[in-house]
């Protein structure tokens, strides 16, 4: 039983190997562009300013009472018990 397991897991080395060459081969520029990227959002963000688009969006959202619906719950079962119990 190890014996086969332990093929199974060699057989799978090679589609893992070239998956990850594949994957290096097509995505090795990936981390220069993302720090260009990076560069020019910390210099203007590209016409995009956070402060007053989230200061905006801010505005405009509404505060709400959460009510929990597990604490009633509770005090139903504890009433539905008592009466069960009587």
């Amino acid at each position: 039983m190890a014996m086969d397991m332990m093929k199974k897991n060699l057989s799978m080395i090679i589609p893992q190997t070239l998956t990850f060459a594949w994957v290096n081969f097509f995505f090795s520029g990936f981390v220069a562009a993302m720090d260009d990227t990076q560069r020019m959002m910390q210099m203007g963000g590209f016409g995009f300013d956070p402060s007053k688009s989230l200061g905006a969006e801010k505005d405009g959202l509404d505060i709400v009472q959460h009510e929990w619906a597990l604490p009633k719950f509770e005090h139903r079962a504890e009433a539905v018990l008592k009466k069960l119990v009587r």
